[in-house]
């Protein structure tokens, strides 16, 4: 799901540990959402849902740290009556050097397991009539690229895709990725992908002040899989800040070992922040890329929006197909079908920046939050202008380094089940508000329900019970010893 900050590129962090828990549950403004808080001693360090038991609901796994260090799992089993219980039903001790958990039913049965990479490499807690096993099978030994914990997060990359129907697990290690999948009942090697994790910044330190050097640093590849030859097998696409590679499946179901396609859009100079998307957006089964950079200060702010299809991709050509200029504005980029019509729109949430409203915002503390939407046609080209233009006010925080911390935003699902996705927006003061989604207008001009929730680090959709309407689980910022998750439920009785 799409998570954005207005003026990072970085995933957001979340840490915490359950001692013990509260639970509260009240109504929303308008009843729309039941509310349930639980309160956890510790930081929260990531979310995962599944479901665990087989029972067709969906559970929650809550990854923890405490002031010892320890990674602990926190398994919250659904209950049809009581929604999710306040105190963990189990608690498992992750190893120091998980960081990456993904929950998937690797073997099956119904029930879906944890499964995480350490160290060590692939390890499994099956679960089974009375639990997760307390001690993890190691599946597949790697020496990764994981020395000991990633501090205050778990990586959102997932461990397990399924590759034609079947579940490949991505290891990273120093030299690439090593691919296994199932087989006669075990994980055996499917592939070697050699490859570098390296990603040159432009930033430089103090001590490097006046010089070009830059530095080093790890960055683990998005993974998207499509079928980039016509000859009906997925490929494997690997996607960084700056750059694409490419390995081609072989006849036999693996693939290459070294990338079949290095494709560089961004250099490593200037202060560019910079996103990158892989998506169909012509529609002719082959991924494509849309690539967004901000940059500029007050007075020189922009953002340029490049397309480069995917002939143009293995040709190796830096001349985008199409591009959009915003200036006066930094953004962030949403790529998302909001119809459901199978052409995907490019919505940019952006805040302006020049003189006028910087002085603006240091006066009063608020801002203008602008959401453009852009369709793209089935040839793959987006309008020279918005079709949408909305215009949101959020407030800003200057007591923080990064006034911004407060807002947030997602437009990813359905919360009222009328087949249009919604946009939800943080708006920086303790406020949640809600914009339904519409036709021909993609979203209405005011919110049309807004929920009182301070201190939003995370906003995560999810759907909890197996509906046409999505519910919400909010991860909030703590810095003191204990942390809290909000869940909004749509209500769904009477």
């Amino acid at each position: 799901m799409p998570n954005i900050k207005i003026t990072s590129g970085l995933a957001a962090v979340f840490v915490g540990l359950i001692l013990f828990s509260a639970t509260i549950i009240t109504a929303a403004d308008d009843d729309f959402f039941s509310r349930q808080e639980i309160e956890f001693t510790g930081r929260i360090i990531g979310i995962r849902e599944g479901d665990f038991n087989g029972d067709g609901r969906v559970d929650l796994a809550v990854i923890t740290t405490d002031n010892l260090d320890r990674r602990l799992l926190n398994i919250h089993l659904q209950r049809e009556t009581e929604r999710f219980p306040p105190l963990a039903g189990q608690i498992l001790e992750l190893s120091p050097s998980t960081n990456q958990l993904q929950c998937y039913d690797i073997n099956l049965d119904g029930r879906d397991d944890i499964v995480t990479i350490d160290n060590q490499g692939l390890k499994l807690y099956q679960y089974r009539d009375n639990g997760f096993d307390a001690e993890p099978h190691l599946l597949a030994r790697e020496n990764t690229i994981f020395s000991g914990g990633i501090d205050g997060m778990i990586l959102p990359h997932p461990v397990i895709q399924s590759i034609d129907n079947r579940p490949v697990a991505f290891i990273p290690v120093i030299n690439g990725m090593a691919l296994y999948t199932l087989a006669e009942g075990k994980m055996k090697i499917l592939a070697r992908l050699e490859f570098s994790h390296r990603l040159k910044r432009a930033d430089r330190s103090v001590k490097l002040f006046g010089n070009d050097q830059g530095f080093i640093t790890m960055a683990l590849p998005d993974i998207y899989l499509s079928d980039g030859t016509g000859d009906g097998r997925d490929d494997i696409y690997l996607g960084w800040p700056d750059r694409i590679t490419i390995f081609g499946q072989t006849e036999n179901g693996g693939f290459e070992s070294n990338r079949h396609i290095n494709f560089r859009f961004q250099e490593s100079k200037g202060d560019n922040l910079c996103q990158a998307y892989l998506v169909d957006y012509d529609l002719d089964g082959r991924l494509d890329l849309i690539c967004c950079r901000s940059r500029g200060g007050i007075t020189g702010a922009v953002t340029d929006i490049d397309f480069f299809g995917s002939d143009r991709i293995r040709s190796n050509s830096r001349q985008p197909s199409h591009s959009l200029n915003i200036p006066d504005a930094v953004g962030n980029l949403m790529i998302t079908d909001i119809d459901y019509n199978g052409n995907p729109e490019l919505v940019v949430s952006a805040v302006e920046i020049g003189t006028m409203s910087t002085v603006q915002m240091m006066i009063t503390n608020k801002t203008d939050f602008h959401i453009l939407v852009y369709p793209i046609d089935n040839l793959g080209r987006p309008g020279s202008e918005p079709l949408v233009r909305r215009e949101i006010t959020c407030r800003l925080d200057f007591a923080l380094a990064d006034p911004t911390a407060g807002i947030r935003c997602d437009w990813s699902e359905d919360f009222n089940g009328d087949g249009w996705q919604d946009f939800v927006f943080a708006d920086g003061g303790g406020r949640l508000m809600f914009y339904s989604g519409m036709a021909d207008e993609y979203i209405e001009k005011k919110a049309g329900l807004a929920v009182e929730l301070s201190d939003p680090d995370y906003i995560y959709p999810v759907r909890l019970n197996g509906d046409n309407k999505a519910d919400l689980i909010i991860i909030h910022k703590n810095d003191g010893p204990t942390a809290r998750i909000t869940l909004l439920l749509t209500n769904r009785i009477g």
